[in-house]
């Protein structure tokens, strides 16, 4: 039986990385010999089945976000500890792939002294979204690597054209306990870390143009944790909007969100595919999100939602504003949602990962 790895620096954030991690690793569990090795040694938020084997590097991965250069310090000596943990951990452990989802963790690997046709790298952001320097990492190392998965259709066709050795694999919906939506629920759903690419700020500016056009008892239900918490709760307080809006901390299972819950929105800015788009159709949720790059456009269409033009704001708010108003526009639509969902295909999406591992 092959032996995978998967690397991540942790699995104790509530984020989208973490959950596609936690979710195809199990899955792949049930055909291979799977183990996760984080950097970190603090508990996984999601669940990671019990044949998974599981590892550390036992580092302290806290940097000092209020100093500038000590952060840069601590991030110059986490590297290299991490290279020397790193070959001292493949001195006793062999693998046949190594799986890892950023393109600084892969330089890492190249010089710990991983050979990189075992290496196969995963995208989990928008391909706008890193710096110069990862930029570079990814254009100078990833055309040597064994298989470099992409989630979306166009990043697939964006890197196939450069070269690259891409291949297509969409992500597998989570195990989680899906079915329609409950009846005469007026609540607005939005899950994602509350961070600066999701742009919550925007989506509450809109929200609170929103209410006035609204029938009585609609709310906007915001679910996350991040840096930008305090911001939204001041938001919320100064406008007054403590009646229309709920703010709660992420969650390991989020069915029951989703299934008290008529309408998800997303004014992501970037995403490198949307996991809470898929989930939330796969519970009959009607989706409105921003056309951003580069997954929405590979869930979203007229029968499920409305994908809008990237930073149109106003469109955004009317075409909410237009499903808020029309029971027979969310019925259809959320027909339409569970439908497409039913589609998403996990038995295809392993068939992509078998032929990567021949």
């Amino acid at each position: 039986m092959k032996s995978i790895l998967f690397i991540i620096p942790s699995m104790s954030p509530a984020g989208g990385i973490e959950r596609v991690i936690s979710t195809l690793v199990n899955k792949l569990s049930e055909l291979y010999e799977c183990d996760v090795l984080t950097f970190d040694n603090k508990d996984y938020f999601y669940h990671v089945d019990k044949n998974v084997g599981r590892h550390t590097l036992n580092q302290k991965l806290n940097l000092d976000m209020n100093h500038r250069w000590r952060r840069l310090i601590q991030v110059g000596t986490n590297f290299w500890i991490t290279i020397f943990n790193l070959k001292r951990f493949f001195s006793t452990n062999v693998y046949d792939y190594v799986y890892v989802t950023h393109p600084l963790v892969h330089l890492i690997l190249l010089l710990a002294g991983v050979n990189s046709r075992k290496i196969i790298i995963s995208e989990h952001g928008a391909r706008n979204n890193y710096n110069k320097i990862y930029r570079f990492i990814r254009k100078a190392t990833y055309k040597h690597c064994h298989a470099y998965c992409l989630p979306t259709k166009s990043d697939f066709a964006f890197y196939k054209e450069m070269g690259f050795p891409v291949r297509y694999t969409p992500h597998y919906k989570p195990n989680l306990k899906y079915r329609m939506h409950a009846d005469d629920v007026r609540t607005v759903l939005c899950v994602g870390r509350l961070t600066p690419d999701k742009q919550h700020l925007l989506l509450l500016d809109i929200w609170r143009e929103c209410i006035h056009q609204l029938p009585k008892g609609w709310l906007l239900h915001i679910v996350g944790d991040g840096e930008l918490k305090p911001d939204i709760e001041k938001f919320i307080t100064n406008n007054k909007l403590e009646d229309n809006v709920k703010l709660s901390c992420a969650v390991r299972d989020v069915s029951d969100l989703y299934y008290n819950s008529s309408i998800f929105v997303l004014t992501s800015r970037s995403e490198g595919f949307g996991m809470v788009l898929l989930e939330a159709i796969s519970f009959g949720l009607p989706a409105i999100s921003f056309n951003c790059p580069s997954g929405p456009m590979d869930i979203i269409n007229d029968e499920n939602g409305f994908l809008i033009e990237d930073g149109n704001r106003d469109l955004f708010k009317n075409k909410l504003i237009e499903l808020i108003n029309s029971d027979e526009l969310q019925d259809s639509l959320s027909t339409g949602a569970y439908k497409s969902a039913q589609q998403w295909n996990d038995e295809k999406i392993t068939e992509y990962w078998q032929d990567i591992f021949k």
